[in-house]
């Protein structure tokens, strides 16, 4: 029997992580593609390896041993990937690359963090503005390549390439009188939406969720920062329509929920983009390799 690596690195991830939509992050792919792949690992075995229950996950005894395994194996990989690039030319200098808020905090950690095993003669420098900063310095050359939360305006400029898709919850403090119910619109009368500033990605899906909802009496705050919106929902102050990259940890931990309301909020695309006449760099090819490879392993 032949072991997968990448099925063998997401049982490591998800029993580190504690959680299925933590490792999803961490490793830059979809819950249900982890999900999947564990499955497949479990399959491949013949042993269940996980305990699920309510916000927390835990190896089975098989699951146990087969992690003691995994982690040296693992770690003896990325070593002879490593070792091989390395006899094949390192790549040195800086790369600098940009993202909007929400990709800065929730998809480019993961991706840096893998970039950096394989390549670690390069710096990094990460420039974080909203989406409408990251595209200008894009067009104007001040930056060779970025991560995007959307939706985008078109923008002829710019090549882009999509690396994940996230979905928009609407999120409420815990225990909310709404939680566990199918909402309509109507349910939210007088209610105060947390926005994010204008310019963000993710103030244009807010804006385009309450258009939808036409909530009767809304009033709205806004706010700058998206985890000082997660602490104004979590203490009370109102609801804000977020990213599940974002709210994924406090509502597993128990203090937001995501009430289900119809019409949901939608969905977004993460995308990697660079003006459509720069050249990259090698430092910058290689990042935009990686994040192809991500990308095809969330679809396998």
């Amino acid at each position: 029997m032949a072991l997968n690596l990448q099925r063998l690195e997401v049982l490591v991830t998800v029993a580190e992580a504690g959680s299925f939509s933590a490792a999803a992050r961490l490793l830059f792919l979809s819950q249900p593609s982890v999900s999947h792949h564990v499955r497949q690992l479990e399959q491949e075995v013949g042993q269940p390896l996980l305990e699920r229950a309510v916000g927390q996950v835990r190896p089975t005894p098989a699951g146990a041993a087969l992690l003691r395994h995994a982690r040296p194996l693992l770690r003896l990989a990325e070593q002879a990937l490593a070792e091989t690039r390395h006899a094949a030319g390192v790549p040195t200098g800086t790369l600098t690359v940009g993202a909007s808020t929400t990709a800065a905090a929730n998809v480019l950690p993961a991706l840096l963090a893998r970039y950096g095993t394989r390549h670690p003669g390069v710096d990094h420098r990460l420039v974080v503005r909203n989406a409408t900063e990251i595209e200008r310095l894009l067009v104007e050359g001040e930056l060779g390549l970025a991560l995007l939360a959307g939706p985008r305006r078109q923008n002829a400029a710019l090549a882009t390439e999509e690396v994940l898709t996230d979905e928009m919850v609407l999120l409420a403090p815990a225990g909310h009188p709404l939680a566990g119910v199918r909402v309509a619109p109507r349910h939210l009368r007088g209610s105060r939406f947390l926005l994010r500033e204008r310019g963000s990605a993710t103030r244009t899906l807010q804006d385009a969720a309450l258009d939808r909802w036409q909530v009767p009496g809304a009033t709205t705050s806004t706010i700058d920062d998206t985890h000082a919106i997660l602490q104004a929902v979590a203490c009370g102050l109102g609801l804000a329509v977020l990213s599940w990259l974002v709210a994924a940890d406090p509502v597993t931990a128990g203090r937001l929920v995501a009430l289900d309301v119809d019409p949901a909020p939608g969905e977004r695309q993460i995308v990697i983009a660079h003006h459509v006449n720069h050249v990259l760099t090698p430092a910058e090819a290689l990042l935009l390799d990686l994040a192809r490879e991500r990308k095809k392993a969330g679809e396998a």
